[in-house]
């Protein structure tokens, strides 16, 4: 006997046969669910299944199979699966398998009525949140949803810290003219602010837009970060001029910390509240920034996702600016190396660099220690992961190692570094700074210049440079990421979106994940022979 599937998509029901004794039944009674969809106990033996050809509704039958959080799970501490669940009849079952015989799908589907048609996203749990779901690896809503759809771990306190008004004065230099927040209160955040938020070279662009990070002299400091917008004006049209003004050009800087990331949904807004504040050419009246404060906390935190995150960067751009040469950075990035980013303007400076963090995967969701070289929170957090859930995108990438804890202890992650902390790269292993000044880029300490206005690689370190080559295998690969994305590039209009998935971001973060996802599983493999070796151990096949 057999089991025989068929759709009728125009009357929109399955007739499912389940007449097979030795075909593979998941816990909801589903025969269309495979082997890496279920959660089954690794020295189980097959289960049966038992019923009569039903008719079902498409609808029913996919809604019930999705509400089933199932998939293969593998635990390193034990033979059998012992990964919690919600179901009580699932944990009965799981305490006897061998023994207990399964419910057939009739007694299945009168003990659990079909659930409403899946909506998207998906509607969490009372009992569970959103960040809950994605923090846990063994969460049935976290494999379900598309992961970039879910909101992350929300921080503890307010995700924006404040809203200031740099102005440069050019007796004294960048000063903070407006502040909204408490943070501007801590003496280091109010001193190095004004030199981030208007860069060097700011002057040579109508409208340009600085990205930077900062460390406030607290107990338990973690990194903020800061998106400042700055533009200029003639002062002749000016209606209120202030009396140190004596300049024909006034320059000033909006300014927005945050304690994540959401540089892109940031972004947006903050261009139009500025362009609106030197519209009124009056900069003694702040109204509009304390109301763009008070408005933006609340929108941001439904947009705190994993794309959240990712809005901003732009990996199309990256790859077609920089092709096989991508890869060489996403090396030398991967082993810790000095990198300096160099160019103007400032924006593209600083959206290259996080479009080449972005690449490692998760990595964006832990930069709390990137912003000076002595913080190290996360590492002692880290373990290693004791089960394996097969079906599931975040257990994997923790089986692997990531997200990479790269911005840890004597490393730091500057997309624009002013003069003011030239010191930090003397004093640090590793970091991936950006800066538009000349004199930062003959210091000693850098490994590899990365040049964004003429795409170009300089390696200061010659070792390095082979360390990182392209191998024959690699360049392969990337002819692929390059064509791709060629193919999809519009001249005439580099923003404008693809309209198909083949060379979007999504798709060269999906294409990187895997490189990296092979490369971090070879050194594994790597080291899980080299034990067996020291051991004495026979590795049969290897």
């Amino acid at each position: 006997m057999s089991t025989t599937d068929g759709l009728n998509a125009e009357q929109g029901y399955i007739d499912v046969d389940l007449n097979d004794e030795h075909a593979p039944r998941s816990d909801n009674g589903s025969s269309l669910d495979t082997a890496s969809q279920r959660s089954i106990p690794l020295d189980s033996p097959r289960a049966s299944l038992r019923g009569a050809s039903t008719p079902v509704r498409a609808q029913e039958f996919f809604a019930k199979r999705d509400s089933e959080g199932d998939s293969i799970e593998i635990d390193f501490g034990s033979e059998t699966d012992e990964t919690s669940d919600s179901r009580s009849d699932r944990d009965a079952r799981r305490a006897s398998m061998i023994s207990s015989a399964a419910p057939s799908a009739a007694q299945t589907d009168e003990r659990k009525p079909c659930s409403a048609p899946m909506t998207y996203p998906p509607t969490p749990s009372s009992q569970t949140t959103d960040a809950e779901s994605f923090t846990s690896a063994t969460s049935s809503y976290s494999k379900k949803a598309r992961p970039e759809s879910m909101l992350l771990q929300p921080p503890e306190g307010a995700l924006i810290l404040g809203i200031a008004l740099v102005d440069f004065n050019h007796l004294v230099g960048p000063r903070i003219e407006f502040s909204q927040g408490d943070i501007f209160e801590d003496e280091e955040i109010a001193k190095v602010l004004p030199f981030l938020a208007l860069p060097d070279g700011a002057h040579l662009s109508t409208e340009d837009y600085s990205y930077f990070h900062l460390v406030p002299n607290a107990p338990n400091p973690s990194t903020i970060f800061g998106i400042s917008c700055n533009r200029q004006i003639a002062t002749a049209t000016l209606l209120v001029k202030d009396v140190d003004v004596t300049r024909s050009i006034v320059q000033k800087a909006v300014v927005v910390l945050a304690s994540k990331p959401v540089f892109g949904p940031i972004r947006d807004r903050l261009g139009v509240v500025t362009r609106a504040l030197f519209e009124q050419r009056d900069f003694s009246d702040t109204k509009i920034l304390v109301e763009f404060g008070n408005s933006l906390e609340m929108s941001l935190r439904t947009q705190l996702t994993e794309s959240g995150l990712y809005i901003g960067t732009s990996l199309r751009a990256f790859v077609h600016a920089f092709r096989h040469k991508t890869l060489v950075m996403l090396k030398a990035l991967m082993l810790q190396k000095k990198i300096m980013f160099f160019g103007h303007p400032v924006e593209r400076l600083c959206i290259y660099q996080y479009s080449l963090v972005s690449l490692i995967p998760s990595l964006l969701q832990t930069l709390d220690d990137c912003g000076s070289p002595p913080l190290a929170a996360r590492a002692p957090t880290l373990s290693r992961p004791n089960s394996l859930r097969t079906s599931d995108r975040k257990s994997m990438l923790a089986y692997l190692g990531l997200p990479l804890d790269l911005f840890g202890k004597d490393a730091f992650f500057q997309p624009y570094l002013p003069l003011q902390q030239l010191d930090l790269l003397a004093d640090s292993t590793s970091w991936l700074c950006g800066s538009t000044n000349t004199i930062v880029t003959q210091q000693k300490e850098i490994d590899l210049l990365v040049n964004t206005e003429t795409e170009t690689l300089e390696f200061r370190n010659s070792r390095l440079e082979r360390l990182v080559a392209l191998t024959p295998a690699d360049r392969k690969w990337m002819d692929e990421i390059v064509r791709d994305v060629n193919d999809a590039w519009d001249d005439d209009d580099p923003v404008k979106p693809v309209m198909h998935f083949k060379g979007s971001d999504d798709y060269l973060r999906s294409k990187f994940e895997e490189y990296i996802s092979a490369a971090l599983a070879s050194v594994r493999y790597r080291d899980f022979l080299a034990k067996g070796k020291g051991n004495n151990v026979i590795i049969a096949g290897a």
